[in-house]
């Protein structure tokens, strides 16, 4: 009986010393909070220390998502400008290129054959001196590429893109979002 009072005495006594030392410089296990004096407050002569949490771990896989589809939602017309103009930046001189392909279905092969012929006719329309060719092979499985290309890329013409970007008032506002929500809410900046 003896015993079970003093070991309920020592839990009181040592909760008012966790419970008093909160305005020193100690570390309080169970806690991830420390307490020290900074910089600024030692220079104004504060005798108060103040906390400074702990940084959290990685985001988990719903806030990622969350992030994710935020992004998407207000940068997805910028983004899509900024590659438009970056591509407009780059000029094609010469492209040459042999493919030949076969998939082990022969209707693969045939929308596969499609695509590509898709995607040629963008570049015959960037570019003056194209040649393609593109040989599908129905009956067994293969690839085979071999291509060359000239391209001329000015600096300047992607620089003012990139500003347009990063001043664009969507993504400034993004930006401004992202801070808030993971500087500004986690903390109490105290004035």
């Amino acid at each position: 009986m003896r015993v079970k009072k003093i070991e309920l005495k020592w839990i009181r006594v040592k909760k008012k010393r966790i419970e008093e030392s909160e305005g020193k410089e100690k570390l309080i296990e169970g806690d991830k909070k420390k307490e020290k004096l900074g910089l600024i407050a030692k220079i104004r002569g504060n005798k108060e220390p103040e906390t400074e949490e702990a940084p959290e771990s990685e985001m988990t896989p719903r806030e990622m998502l969350h992030w994710g589809m935020e992004a998407f939602k207000s940068l997805r017309k910028p983004l899509f400008r900024l590659f438009s103009d970056l591509l407009n930046g780059i000029k094609i001189k010469r492209l040459e290129s042999d493919v030949t392909f076969g998939l082990s279905d022969p209707a693969d092969t045939g929308m596969l054959c499609g695509l590509i012929h898709a995607v040629a006719g963008l570049a015959y329309s960037r570019c003056r001196h194209c040649s393609f060719s593109i040989n599908p092979v129905f009956m067994n499985p293969m690839v085979d590429f071999r291509g060359s290309m000239d391209i001329r890329v000015r600096i300047y013409s992607l620089i003012f893109p990139m500003l347009k970007f990063m001043f664009n008032r969507k993504t400034l506002s993004f930006t401004y979002s992202i801070i808030k929500e993971k500087l500004w809410g986690k903390r109490k900046f105290s004035s």
